[in-house]
């Protein structure tokens, strides 16, 4: 009762009263969309303010200690820009920034995020193109690995691809290289996640209808820590160092009637530095290489005009701050439904089903851990105008390990947002 008492408050702060609200309503509608194009270049800036509700905000299990929940204002903001120079060359980039304001302990959790990007594209004759792209995030969200707490950290990822099809026909060859560079703030975790991802790689491939390309690819990967070897409970574990291969095949474009997106598999081929090296934890040996089976899938399904359905499928190796496993396995399917309904109004659902796998045991006595996280959401959207919308959403996540309670939580997240787009 109390956290309904609490959404109904947002809404009282969100939603002007009776005639008030007719005549604040019909006044926006009068405003049209500004133009925000100066010559070549082109302007989209953006503002969303949500304000929620978690009952969770530590993602803790009641084993644990203490579940806290937290009223969140969340102000998000920034402005993305497009600049074609020539038919030949253009520049895209953005910023945006989130302000998060807790109720809870607001001096532990308060939070100002950045996201930085810029790129540039090429588009030549006789089928060549390149992109050279740098992203800059100063986030506390948690990367790709089993934290869930939020940490302050940084990342920066610089790439660039390029792309020659021959005479402009149907056989195409491309190249990509991508530096992603990891650093935390706080020095516990920057003595196992600091470190920089190199890869490089290549495709070759063939467009077999219009809008549709199959493939065959190679990268090279290099995953070197800032500190190569660490100590936990009196054990020094083996180099986290390492070099993989990966192979991939798949298609992209439109890969069904209806269907656009991309299906991918492959498998990874990872060497770690150093011999192999007996554990002090447990009585086996550990391996100083693996392979894996990896799916990298995304598609997006319209079968009518006012309805999309997206899936998201993947399978991939992700580091790991967990005992002395240097990674683990992540699996995960997502399934969205987004509807356009009459009056203005959209409804979103979907819900992912995620399952972790680690290939190292504590101990002998111990099975290896294996962690299941499903999410379920639901949204409603009624567009006041074009760039102008407001809307409710609830979330609920949950998570079970069969290693230790401990690990377990579940997580409610109920929110009101207004939304400015242009």
């Amino acid at each position: 009762m109390a956290r309904l008492f609490k959404l109904l408050l947002v809404a009282a702060l969100l939603i002007p009263q009776s005639a008030s609200a007719a005549n604040y309503l019909e006044s926006i509608t009068q405003f049209k969309k500004p133009n925000m194009k100066f010559g070549k270049l082109e302007l989209h800036p953006y503002y969303k303010l949500t304000l929620s509700y978690d009952d969770n905000i530590y993602l803790r299990s009641k084993l644990s200690g203490q579940v806290f929940g937290s009223m969140i204002t969340d102000n998000s903001f920034g402005i993305n820009f497009k600049l074609p120079v020539t038919s030949m060359h253009a520049f895209q980039g953005g910023y945006s920034g989130q302000s998060l304001a807790y109720t809870k302990h607001p001096s532990r959790n308060n939070a100002y995020q950045q996201n930085a990007n810029l790129g540039y594209m090429f588009k030549g004759p006789a089928g060549t193109s390149a992109k050279v792209q740098n992203t800059y995030m100063n986030t506390q969200d948690p990367a790709s690995s089993e934290l869930v707490t939020r940490e302050q950290r940084y990342q920066n990822t610089a790439g660039g691809s390029a792309e020659y099809a021959p005479g402009g026909g149907n056989f195409y060859v491309s190249a990509n290289a991508d530096h992603v560079l990891h650093r935390y703030q706080s020095q516990s975790l920057a003595a196992v996640l600091d470190r920089y991802e190199l890869f490089m790689g290549g495709r070759v491939g063939y467009k077999v209808l219009p809008k549709t390309r199959v493939y065959l690819g190679y990268g090279r990967q290099l995953i070197h820590y800032a500190i190569d070897e660490y100590v936990a409970s009196g054990a020094t574990y083996d180099s986290k160092n390492s070099k993989s291969h990966l192979f991939n095949a798949g298609v992209e474009g439109q890969i069904a009637p209806k269907v656009q997106g991309m299906v991918e598999t492959g498998f990874t081929f990872r060497e770690y530095d150093g011999p192999e090296t007996d554990r002090a934890v447990t009585t086996s040996r550990r391996s100083g290489s693996t392979r894996n089976w990896t799916v990298a899938t995304q598609a997006l399904w319209k079968p009518v005009a006012r309805t999309d359905v997206s899936l998201r499928v993947s399978r991939s190796l992700q580091e790991s701050t967990y005992a002395g496993n240097r990674f683990y396995i992540s699996n995960l399917v997502a399934l969205n439904f987004k509807h356009k309904l009459p009056y203005k109004l959209t409804l979103g659902m979907g819900g992912t089903v995620g399952i972790d796998k680690y290939p190292e045991a504590v101990s002998a006595t111990q099975s290896n851990r294996r962690d299941d996280i499903y999410t379920e959401f639901a949204s409603l959207t009624y567009d006041i105008q074009e760039y102008l919308n407001v809307g409710a959403s609830y979330s609920h996540k949950q998570k079970n390990s069969t290693l230790t309670g401990e690990f377990n939580y579940e997580d409610q997240v109920g929110a009101l947002f207004l939304g400015v787009q242009f």
